[in-house]
């Protein structure tokens, strides 16, 4: 029973994060049109930051999966967790 609740509340945290993230790309995409003058450069900071979309949705999606109780959804979580914070150490160094 308790395993289940930390489960739940893993699946909770990421999800929150990984959705405040994804907006926060969003937002990124929005105001990158505005700031940058080469055309090549802006496609591939959008290409970046559609990259990163795509592995915040996997996090939502591994998420619901933990919340559900599978274990495919639980290993996926954990493995989400260390990319997502290997993406913002890279985010962060860059």
């Amino acid at each position: 029973m308790k395993s289940k609740i930390i489960v739940r509340i893993a699946a909770i945290l990421t999800a929150i994060l990984s959705l405040s993230a994804l907006t926060e790309l969003v937002l990124i995409a929005f105001r990158l049109n505005i700031h940058v003058e080469n055309s090549l450069q802006l496609y591939k900071m959008l290409g970046f930051c559609g990259l990163l979309a795509v592995v915040s949705i996997m996090l939502v999606w591994a998420a619901i999966q933990a919340w559900r109780g599978r274990p495919k959804g639980i290993v996926s979580l954990g493995s989400g967790r260390m990319l997502f914070g290997l993406t913002g150490s890279v985010l962060y160094l860059f």
